[in-house]
């Protein structure tokens, strides 16, 4: 190959990795070192909202960790969206043993399509407090002081709250992919957060006003998206003085990682399709990160092989040990394994995958939304 293109490829990775390290140094080094912003305590009456999709033995397995939260007025609001197994009767056990349990059913109506944004809907409405904490089914709280972490993060102005949904750990490759990638998502969406830049949360664990839901309409803006109630709605209403971010340890929650790669996949490619309805200033700041990420790495391991190696090699080291560095209080705060050379281990096979989420999410078609 010529050496001009030698030298080009290398201008457009020295560029991709200067933004790289950009937000390396501006967004997410800050804010490993400070996981949550300043709380000031509160028991604020809140509602926890939990659809649920034919998840009876989820639901027996984690209730009781919600309604053992060390928090003094809390309701928990159920709704169980077309279930088919016996996830309403489990649901009513819980309501006759608990009066802080409210129930919402969904039933199946031929006319209409029944997407996880309507159940919201509905359980959102049914809620009795301002203060909406949302997790899912197959979501445990870390610790009996979730409720009050969350709540003591949405005070003084702030209105949302944006926390960490974790996978549990299991032995295997997938099962160690997917928590890195979910890792890597979550550093990203609360360091931009943090610098006033907002674009998503994730349904697993974050917790907004009622209020703020109905004077924006709810999810009308999106309705016809299977995905979006944690990215495309939380986008839509945030602003950057009333976000709070809270990664404290004692604040996430556990849920259940996927146990086959093409379902993993596929689950990335529904999420994937809501990228293109982000507002646009979200659009490019996501965008030219996501692009820079993979530039940087393709044409840095590409680079190796040709006649600047050595810049490469260099480019490809300092990565891989800012982000150790970047990520070092959060993974250890979330006992998440790494060092220094393992983020570039995990990078390199998120991007081997790209390509199949990219077409997941092409060929995605509207359906149930427990994929």
């Amino acid at each position: 190959m010529p050496e001009i293109y030698w030298v080009i490829f290398l201008v457009v990775a020295i560029i991709a990795f200067a933004i790289v390290f950009l937000y390396y140094f501006y967004f997410l080094l800050p804010f490993s070192f400070k996981l949550k912003d300043p709380q000031v305590a509160s028991t604020e009456a809140l509602s926890v909202v939990i659809c649920a999709r034919n998840e009876k033995e989820r639901l027996l397995e984690n209730i009781p960790a919600i309604l053992n939260q060390d928090y003094p007025d809390f309701q928990l609001v159920l709704v169980d969206d077309c279930s088919e197994d016996e996830t309403w009767e489990v649901m009513k056990a819980f309501e006759q043993r608990d009066k802080r349990v409210k129930l919402v059913r969904v039933n199946e109506n031929d006319q209409f399509y029944t997407s996880k944004k309507y159940a919201l809907t509905l359980g959102i409405k049914a809620a009795d407090r301002d203060l909406i904490v949302f997790t899912d089914a197959d979501c445990k709280p870390e610790s009996e002081q979730w409720l009050k972490e969350l709540s003591s993060s949405a005070t003084e102005g702030k209105n949302i709250v944006l926390a960490y949904g974790d996978y549990e750990p299991k032995v295997g490759i997938l099962n160690s992919l997917i928590r890195f990638d979910t890792f890597l998502i979550a550093s990203q969406y609360a360091s931009f957060a943090r610098r006033g830049i907002v674009y998503m949360g994730v349904g697993r664990n974050m917790a907004y006003r009622k209020s703020m839901f109905l004077e924006s309409k709810g999810f009308s803006k999106h309705q016809h998206i299977d995905s979006g109630d944690d990215d495309l709605f939380i986008g839509q209403i945030a602003k950057s003085h009333s976000t709070a971010v809270n990664m404290s340890a004692s604040a996430k929650t556990w849920s259940e990682p996927k146990q086959k790669l093409l379902s993993w996949i596929r689950q990335k490619g529904r999420h994937l399709t809501t990228f293109s309805h982000y507002k646009p200033k979200n659009m490019i700041f996501v965008g030219a990160l996501s692009l820079a990420q993979a530039l940087s790495f393709s044409l840095g391991i590409f680079l190796l092989f040709g006649p600047y190696y050595y810049i490469s090699a260099v480019l490809l080291a300092l990565k891989g040990v800012i982000l150790s560095i970047s990520l070092y209080k959060l993974k250890q705060e979330h006992r998440i394994p790494g060092f220094v050379l393992i983020p570039l281990i995990w990078e390199l096979m998120l991007y081997a995958l790209y390509p199949a989420f990219i077409i997941s999410s092409k060929v995605y078609k509207r359906g149930t939304w427990k994929i």
